[in-house]
């Protein structure tokens, strides 16, 4: 944190919080008797754990331009490497050496990338579509085949680049969502009703919308979620 110029009385916050910590394990009826130091860690489920790892892993984004890539990107410790050219297998090979870098770079900090769960996608720029001999990219001895779908922070990609893909996952899940509240939304009044579709259903459903705009989503696309939206106002009235 004092690398990346944070105040010093935000530093001394933190430092604070993640020192002298300790634990008591309790199961509702027997309670520890004393505490246990803890060394390491941060609380499960804190919001401070994320932005720490970000500080923490922060030079690996500072150092994208010097690895050869048009742009990095991460999202808590999902990492996006981007290279764009005329050419896929120029792109396989301008995407190798960051890639075995970034993995070194990671190491040399205590991190390390599953290789096992790296995944590339080619975006092509025409309509020409092909789904066999596309290039590998090669992370050591890990070979990175394509893949045909993506997703990455829960929005998900096809090779068209068109919301079609995204509303149909989005639509099933949140139809499996509906259904498994159905019982429980017909014995609620209507403004209760409306309040947990509101904060179970339409959140499932329209995830990740925001990234596609309005005049790129057209007419048979929104089917999915009309679907949804109907099987919903089913179950409310019972019609």
């Amino acid at each position: 944190m004092t690398n990346n110029n944070f105040p010093s009385y935000l530093v001394d916050w933190v430092q604070a919080y993640l020192s002298d910590r300790s634990v008591r394990i309790a199961d509702g009826a027997v309670l520890e008797p004393s505490s246990t130091p803890i060394q390491v860690g941060i609380l499960q489920g804190s919001p401070l754990s994320p932005f720490l790892f970000n500080v923490y892993s922060s030079p690996l984004c500072h150092n994208h331009q010097r690895l050869g890539v048009d742009l990095m990107v991460s999202c808590i410790d999902d990492y996006c490497l981007l290279a764009i050219s005329a050419s896929w297998h120029r792109n396989a090979i301008t995407l190798t050496a960051p890639g075995n870098q970034l993995q070194l770079e990671a190491n040399q900090g205590g991190m390390n990338f599953v290789l096992s769960k790296t995944e590339l996608f080619h975006f092509p720029c025409g309509k020409n579509l092909p789904t066999t001999d596309l290039p590998e990219v090669q992370c050591r001895e890990h070979h990175i085949p394509n893949n045909l779908e993506q997703r990455w922070v829960g929005v998900f990609f096809d090779r068209t680049l068109r919301p079609t893909l995204h509303i149909e996952n989005s639509a099933a899940k949140a139809r499996t969502t509906l259904y498994k509240l159905a019982l429980l939304l017909k014995k609620l009044k209507p403004e209760m009703t409306s309040q947990l579709m509101k904060a179970t259903v339409i959140p499932a459903l329209t995830f990740g919308l925001e990234i596609f705009t309005r005049n790129h989503i057209n007419n048979r696309e929104v089917v999915p979620i009309n679907m949804c939206r109907k099987a919903a106002a089913k179950i409310i009235t019972g019609k």
